[in-house]
């Protein structure tokens, strides 16, 4: 059996000898709550095998927060030091002259508060490591206990230590969660924490419905790792036939020069210049360099795919976010229900299509996505609708909704509402058609230099005049300027 915070099911004897007056409760917010819990919880562990709390937490870290109870070794845990030495009026950390007072560790080594608060400050900046930071004494191998840290941290270094604590053991426990605002969630049923926002207690993060969690997963590894580099490199970048250092060309002619081995080749063909010359329109590619703008091309497409979801994706996290901060102004002028109502409705749907992009991005190409896509646009329609009817109101003039915003709002509210439920229902009929691979097929693409959103038949950008294949200002190949037809123009002629 796997012992959990909060899960003593097979120990029911020991649940009842210990009061956890957190029981009662699903959220845990106060800096004392969150330290009576996890001692209580640690008492327990203590309790049943024995031992002081600072081992029980010590037990606790080694197993990474899981314990076998079939397991012997649990009960003849021995914390592998013996206390050495006495207690001391003086502080071991040399040149130290105390003003404080003297705090002997659980090793029996000696320091004063000033030098041991110092201390375990600088610790709690290793992240997971502090849980095993050693004591001062170089020598000396034990752990410092948790109740040191509890005892001796500074206010704004304890909070960010049991952030710590609480957020490895909501990785590893189904039943609690730890949120970013500083809320530890007790009730697995809740998936709306206090400060409002939504939660998914399946994989731990925030709510993403209805993106299945592998999705969710897959989407953010995308965007934080160094996945959508790799696309990246991939789609806009060759590797130099010399040195096979990775080059980006941005604009210009064929004409190429390695920076780091100062090689000379033809992009198209990756030929030795020298032998090559400009005439690039006569170039025979290799099968090398076939294969290399087969790899661009494709890559591209899966680039712009990804980025044109992913702008979706953001700009509905910003218009959430400015509604956000309009609606503490607007409590201060209004208390109209049907307003803050449908400023509910909007940023709960608002993130329902922010996640349907990620649904969208690794759907196959089939008539079922297109029909998807165009029941989504109508639903964008309505929100966009909604947003930019709220964002007009202004607080800070003499605030007064007319009737036609009034009736507008209600309308798109009950609307939205309605459009919601329909591609809730939608979506589960399609996940045969869901694959954790996303093909690079797309109805559109997003433009990687400015984040703007174009049609297909759109190659160049009209902003920021970079090519959809190969991400270039002034591209020879896709002759999106001036500049570049008139060299294309030269480049023939010789």
């Amino acid at each position: 059996m796997d012992y959990e915070f909060d899960s003593w099911e097979s120990y029911d004897s020991y649940e009842d000898s210990v009061e956890i007056k957190n029981k009662s409760t699903d959220y845990l917010t106060e800096t004392e709550d969150l330290i009576q819990y996890i001692t209580n919880e640690l008492q327990i562990l203590s309790d049943l095998l024995d031992i002081s709390i600072d081992d029980s937490f010590r037990l606790l870290v080694k197993k990474d927060f899981k314990i076998n109870y079939e397991s012997d070794d649990i009960y003849q845990w021995d914390s592998n030091y013996d206390q050495i030495i006495t207690h001391s009026d003086t502080c071991q950390i040399p040149y130290c002259e105390p003003d404080t007072k003297i705090v002997q560790l659980d090793c029996g080594h000696s320091f004063c508060e000033d030098c041991l608060t110092g201390y375990l400050g600088s610790k709690i900046d290793d992240g997971l490591l502090c849980l095993e930071s050693k004591c001062m004494n170089t020598s000396c191998k034990q752990t410092i206990g948790i109740s040191i840290f509890l005892q001796y941290l500074p206010k704004d270094k304890l909070l960010i230590f049991l952030k710590i604590i609480f957020n490895r053991i909501s990785s590893v426990n189904s039943k609690i969660f730890w949120h970013d605002c500083g809320t530890l969630i007790l009730n697995s049923e809740k998936n709306v924490c206090k400060c409002g926002d939504k939660i998914c207690f399946r994989c731990k993060s925030q709510d993403h419905y209805p993106c299945p969690c592998d999705l969710y997963k897959n989407w953010k590894s995308i965007e934080k790792s160094t996945d959508a580099t790799e696309i990246w490199l991939q789609a806009c970048t060759k590797e130099c036939p010399k040195c096979k250092s990775r080059i980006q060309k941005n604009a210009g002619c064929q004409h190429m020069t390695c920076k780091k081995c100062n090689f000379h080749f033809c992009w198209i063909c990756l030929q030795d210049w020298s032998i090559h010359g400009y005439q690039t329109s006569k170039c025979t590619e290799s099968q090398e360099s076939i294969k290399s703008t087969e790899i661009i091309k494709k890559n591209s497409k899966i680039l712009n795919k990804y980025n044109y979801y992913y702008i979706l994706f953001k700009n509905s996290e910003q218009t959430v976010k400015r509604i956000k901060e309009l609606v503490p102004k607007l409590e201060q002028v209004t208390n109209e229900k049907f307003l803050f109502n449908a400023i509910q409705t909007h940023n709960n749907s608002r993130r329902v299509y922010q996640y349907l992009q990620i649904v969208l991005h690794y759907l196959k190409d089939s008539y079922e996505k297109k029909f998807l896509e165009y029941k989504i646009d109508i639903f964008y329609q309505k929100l966009n609708e909604l947003s930019s009817t709220i964002l007009e109101l202004d607080p800070m003039k003499d605030f007064n909704i007319t009737s036609s915003q009034r009736i507008q709002i209600i309308t798109l509210d009950r609307q939205i509402s309605g459009y919601q439920k329909e591609l809730s229902t939608t979506i589960e009929t399609m996940d045969e058609l869901l694959s954790t691979l996303a093909d690079e097929v797309c109805s559109k693409w997003g433009c990687t230099g400015c984040d703007t959103i174009y049609e297909l038949d759109q190659k160049i950008c009209t902003k920021c005049n970079v090519c959809q294949v190969h991400k270039e200002t002034s591209c020879i190949e896709c002759g999106n300027s001036s500049w570049s037809r008139n060299a294309r123009r030269i480049a023939n002629r010789m």
